[in-house]
């Protein structure tokens, strides 16, 4: 089942769903929509994973607004949606620090935390505003981000947008909400590696049904995981 030649498939029937999401979620109009979705485009960027998924299945929120660029377009990216949102790097994770598996695992070299700063009366004190974030994924040359986002954990996951279409390695597992571990995934599993237990945890109950090595998963008979993959925001203005 292991999914590493799987081709991806354009899934142009949810372009305007997500697009629709897509404003909402950045408050912005046709206009600014129309330069972010070039931003995306001139730096090879994706928008991948949880946000994507949860626009076309019509969740109500997300927290997983992850954008996946190479390391020589990073610093174009960022600096575009600084100039486009007013938001600011707030946080700067190395691999080795920040749940290290899947960074590692996916080439991933580090993630930057873009968001706005609200400033407080006390001179040297600042608030984050999160209700509009960005994860920046930078990956090493030796990969790419559909390379990534197809290799992702969970199958229903590997979908994206590239600023002019969707695009999915398993279109008829995101519609069904039913997917399977990847077979890289696997023995971290068996490890009950928090990182993965709580990924099963968290699409567990939005409804999606998971089946490991062929066998869907008693998540009655999983050990819950004590501690989360939690982020710490530091302000970087």
């Amino acid at each position: 089942m292991n999914n590493q030649n799987q081709n991806p498939k354009e899934m142009k029937q949810f372009n305007n769903k997500v697009e629709t999401k897509l404003k909402q979620y950045l408050q912005i109009d046709d206009a600014k929509l129309n330069q972010f979705k070039d931003l995306l485009v001139s730096t090879e960027s994706i928008i991948a994973g949880g946000s994507i998924l949860g626009f076309i299945n019509n969740e109500q929120t997300t927290n997983d607004f992850d954008i996946y660029v190479s390391a020589k377009n990073t610093p174009m990216l960022k600096e575009g949606l600084k100039n486009m949102f007013g938001v600011k790097t707030v946080n700067i994770y190395n691999a080795s620090v920040y749940c290290e598996s899947f960074l590692k695992k996916n080439n991933i070299r580090k993630v930057s935390t873009l968001a706005r700063i609200v400033e407080t009366q006390h001179p040297n004190i600042f608030q984050i505003d999160l209700t509009l974030n960005f994860d920046i994924m930078s990956i090493r040359k030796k990969s790419s981000p559909i390379q990534v986002a197809s290799n992702f954990d969970l199958t229903f996951c590997q979908v994206w947008y590239d600023g002019k279409s969707v695009f999915a390695t398993h279109p008829d597992h995101i519609t069904s909400k039913k997917g399977f571990l990847q077979k890289d995934y696997i023995k971290s599993f068996y490890k009950k590696n928090l990182f993965t237990m709580n990924r099963l945890e968290k699409y567990n109950k939005k409804g999606y049904t998971i089946s490991v090595k062929g066998i869907e998963m008693d998540y009655d008979e999983i050990l819950k995981p004590l501690f989360k993959c939690k982020k710490i925001y530091q302000t970087n203005k």
